[in-house]
C-alpha cells in the first residue's frame, strides 16, 4: 500500500534467510519503511541483500539497512578510522540504492560512552552520506533512570546534548509499558510520548516510536483494538513514524509469543490484526498525518503522563469535550501547510466504547468532517447529517460527535 507515512518493524533474521519475495508480505501488512535483515561483512555477501532491496524499490518501500558492523558498539571496538572504511564500503554497496533510507546505528545506548559513540556514528554517517538518514533507537525514560541511562544528567540535559551534537532528524525510541499489567504503564507511555515529542520539536526532528506487536515479558497485545489504540495514541500525540517490535519469530523463544510470523513462516492472528489496522490507518489518514504538523495535545476526563486536561472555553470554536460515559479521551490540534487547523478527538480507553462529542460555540459557521486522508470533507448542518450519532444544539452549544471504539478517532475542521 502506497503511503508516505513511515511504518515498519524490527527485522532480526540474517541476510540471506529472507528471500526477496518476503517484501510482498510486508506490503500486505501495511509496511512502508522498514528494516532490512541483519547483514555482516564477516558472514554475508552483498548479493544476499541486494535482491531484497531491488524488490523493496519496486514495491515502493524504503529500507533502513541493518549492518551490524556499523553500530555504535562496533565503533567503540574498532575506532573511527576503521569504522569510516567500513561505512565507505557499505555506502558503495547499498547506500546509493533507491530503496535505501539510511543505515542502522544501534539500539538503546546506555550511559555516556554509548551515547557519545551513537552521536559520533550518526555524525560520521551524515558527513559521508548527507542524503541518507542514520537510524538509532533510544531507550524509553522511566522514573529514577537518570544515573543508569544518562550518567547523572537530567533527560533534558542529556536530550539537548544528544540532539545538538548528533543533528539527527529522526528521534526514535521504544516503549511497551502501555501493554503491561501495571496500571501506571499507560501513564509512563504517555509521559514518554510527551517527553520525546517535545524534544524532537525543539530540535526540528521527526518523532518516531517503536510499539509492541507481540507478547513480550509480561506485556500482552491481545487483538485489533490494541493495535488501533497504539497507532492512534502515537499519531494523535504528534508522532510521524512507527516501528513494531517485532515481526519474525526465527525460533521458539521464552517469553516471546504471538509474533506476526511464527518460526514456521506462518502468518498468525497477530499478523492479520496488525495488517488490518496498519492498512486501515493508511487508507483513512496516514498521508493526512504525514503532511500535518502537530500543535498541541490535551487529555479529557483523565490526564496521563503530565498532559493537561483540556481547558474549557479556551479554543476559538470549542467550548468543551463531552465524554458521555466518562471515558478518557485525547483531543489534539494540527495544522496544514496553508494554516488550516484540524481537530482530532480520540477515545483513549483501551477496553470500552463510548460516546464523545465536541461542544462548539456560536462562532462556528462550518462543521467539516475529514475522511480519506483529507480527500473527502463532509460539511454538516442540522439538515445534512448522514451518520454522526451526535449532532444537536442546546443552550450549551452545538454537539458534534459519535460513538468510538477503544482507540478510534474522528477528525474535524471548523470555519
Amino acid at each position: 500500500m502506497k503511503s508516505r507515512f513511515p511504518m515498519g518493524f524490527w527485522n532480526y533474521p540474517g541476510a540471506g534467510q529472507l528471500p526477496a519475495s518476503e517484501v510482498e508480505r510486508w506490503v500486505r501488512c501495511g509496511m512502508t519503511l522498514t528494516q532490512s535483515p541483519f547483514f555482516s561483512y564477516d558472514t554475508n555477501k552483498k548479493e544476499e541483500l541486494l535482491p531484497l532491496l531491488d524488490e523493496a524499490a519496486r514495491q515502493g518501500i524504503k529500507i533502513i539497512v541493518m549492518i551490524s558492523d556499523l553500530t555504535y558498539r562496533k565503533l567503540l571496538q574498532i575506532g573511527e578510522e576503521a569504522y569510516c572504511e567500513l561505512f565507505k564500503k557499505a555506502y558503495e554497496d547499498f547506500g546509493k540504492h533507491p530503496a535505501t533510507y539510511g543505515f542502522y546505528v544501534g539500539d538503546e545506548p546506555i550511559g555516556q560512552e554509548a551515547s557519545d559513540a551513537t552521536i559520533r556514528a550518526i555524525q560520521i554517517q551524515k558527513e559521508m552520506a548527507p542524503e541518507l538518514t542514520p537510524f538509532a533507537n533510544l531507550h524509553p525514560y522511566y522514573r529514577l533512570c537518570e544515573r543508569r541511562l544518562y550518567s547523572g544528567k537530567t533527560f533534558q540535559e542529556w536530550g539537548d546534548d544528544f540532539m545538538q551534537r548528533s543533528g539527527t532528524k529522526v528521534l526514535c525510541y521504544d516503549c511497551y509499558s502501555q501493554m503491561g499489567p501495571d496500571p501506571d504503564g499507560v501513564d509512563n507511555y504517555f509521559y514518554n510520548l510527551n517527553l520525546f515529542n517535545e524534544l524532537a520539536k525543539k530540535h526540528g526532528a521527526e518523532p518516531w516510536i517503536t510499539l509492541l506487536s507481540n507478547n513480550h515479558f509480561n506485556y500482552v497485545v491481545r487483538g485489533e483494538e490494541d493495535f488501533l489504540w497504539q497507532i492512534n495514541t502515537a499519531v494523535a500525540s504528534g508522532y510521524r513514524g512507527i516501528l513494531w517490535f517485532f515481526f519474525y519469530m526465527s525460533h521458539s523463544r521464552n517469553c516471546y509469543t504471538k509474533c506476526p510470523v511464527n518460526e514456521f513462516g506462518e502468518e498468525t492472528e497477530t499478523f492479520r490484526n496488525l495488517s488490518y489496522m496498519a492498512r486501515r490507518f493508511h487508507n483513512m489518514n496516514s498521508d493526512l498525518f504525514f503532511r500535518l504538523r502537530h500543535k498541541k495535545t490535551y487529555h479529557v476526563v483523565r490526564a496521563y503522563g503530565g498532559y493537561e486536561i483540556f481547558p474549557g472555553d479556551t479554543h476559538k470554536f470549542i467550548r468543551q469535550v463531552d465524554s458521555v460515559h466518562r471515558l478518557p479521551a485525547v483531543i489534539s490540534f494540527f495544522e496544514d501547510e496553508e494554516g488550516k487547523e484540524y481537530v482530532v478527538l480520540m477515545n483513549n480507553s483501551k477496553t470500552e466504547a463510548g460516546s464523545f462529542a465536541l461542544v462548539l460555540n456560536e462562532k462556528v459557521k462550518k462543521i467539516i468532517y475529514v475522511e480519506e486522508n483529507g480527500k473527502l470533507e463532509r460539511e454538516f448542518t442540522q439538515e445534512n447529517n448522514p451518520f454522526l450519532h451526535t449532532f444537536h444544539t442546546n443552550k450549551e452549544g452545538t454537539f458534534v460527535g459519535d460513538w468510538l471504539t477503544p482507540g478510534q478517532m474522528m477528525i474535524f475542521r471548523f470555519e
